[in-house]
């Protein structure tokens, strides 16, 4: 109910309320009967009347006016529209995080391709430097058998008389053999060589996985 309404009740409520009182004015005059009647009857309906004004002036209090309305009408808009922006902010934070989402995954996912890359490299390199190990250790046995081989024919030379022809075949041999011992001793020379390189390959590697470690937790970190 309308503050406008109350006042036109109120109003119109007075008004009855005094022509009620006139015509109990009148009916007091009569001394009649029916007169003691309808004067109790409108005694009564004046005090309903009355009852009824004083209730709705007890109620009209707790009504806001119009000022009051708009002031919170207005406050309530701008609850609205702050509202709006928390939305739109909440948004724009959910596309953010989405956003983030997918590039963790993809650092991720290029990690563990990365991973996998450096892993194969280290089977071979591992394998490589087995490799190394066995072929020198032949190398170096076949070095042995060759000067030990040496070592029996300058032996034999000197236990029988050899011809001409034989000494040549034995002095071809032994200068063959002389070679072999020297391009195995060059051979494990340059397996050396290549062990250390593998080596210093091996440091490295682990040197660009550390640091890769440490840029990507990095990056996943911001």
């Amino acid at each position: 109910m309308s503050v406008l309404m109350i006042i036109v009740f109120l109003v119109t409520a007075s008004l009855s309320a005094g022509a009620l009182f006139a015509v109990f004015r009148h009916i007091s005059n009569d001394g009649s009967d029916s007169s003691v009647a309808d004067r109790d009857a409108l005694m009564n309906e004046i005090r309903g009347a009355d009852e009824e004004i004083k209730e709705l002036l007890a109620r009209s209090k707790s009504y806001c006016s119009r000022g009051q309305f708009e002031t919170v009408s207005n406050q309530l808009t701008g609850l609205q529209s702050e509202l709006e922006k928390e939305k739109k902010a909440l948004a724009d934070l959910e596309q953010q995080l989405d956003t983030a989402q997918t590039t963790v995954e993809e650092k991720e996912a290029h990690q563990q391709e990365l991973k996998s890359s450096r892993e194969e490299d280290e089977i071979k390199l591992e394998e490589l430097l087995g490799n190394y190990a066995e072929i020198s250790s032949e190398s170096i046995s076949l070095e042995q058998r060759l000067a030990q081989s040496m070592k029996n024919l300058d032996a034999l030379s000197e236990e029988i008389e050899l011809t001409e022809d034989q000494k040549a075949v034995l002095d071809e041999l032994g200068s063959s053999l002389g070679k072999a011992g020297e391009n195995l001793r060059n051979l494990l020379m340059e397996y050396e060589t290549v062990n250390e390189r593998l080596n210093l390959l091996r440091e490295q590697h682990e040197d660009l996985e550390e640091e890769y470690t440490k840029l990507v937790e990095q990056q996943l970190g911001e």
